[in-house]
């Protein structure tokens, strides 16, 4: 943190790149629950009535499906997974990578 990336070691860039994908896997994670709390409470504030609010509830699974996925796509698209944060790897991320940027365009946009 602080430092140029050109002023890192080889290992410490690969380094740094590892944790950028943790910390982008759990910020993901946290709005997500972020949002199902507010659905949540929504459905508490909403009180004693007849009928389940299945607006809220399909809302909170497709913000859940939509949200898991992308964790998989991001994690799922170089194989080996390490080759995510090192490029020396041998391996492959096509078409991981594109397929990536595409669901994780539509995460962002519809869902975040």
């Amino acid at each position: 943190m602080g430092h140029h990336m050109n002023d890192l070691s080889k290992p410490q860039r690969v380094t740094a790149l590892k944790w950028s994908w943790v910390f982008q896997l759990l910020a993901i994670a946290a709005s997500m629950m972020g949002k199902l709390a507010i659905l949540a409470f929504l459905v508490q504030i909403r009180g004693r009535h007849e009928k389940k609010p299945w607006l809220l509830i399909v809302l909170g699974v497709l913000i859940a499906a939509i949200n898991i996925a992308v964790l998989g796509t991001i994690l799922g698209q170089c194989r080996p997974m390490p080759k995510l944060w090192d490029d020396d790897i041998e391996g492959t991320c096509d078409p991981g990578r594109k397929l990536n940027q595409n669901y994780s365009f539509f995460q962002a946009s519809e869902f975040h």
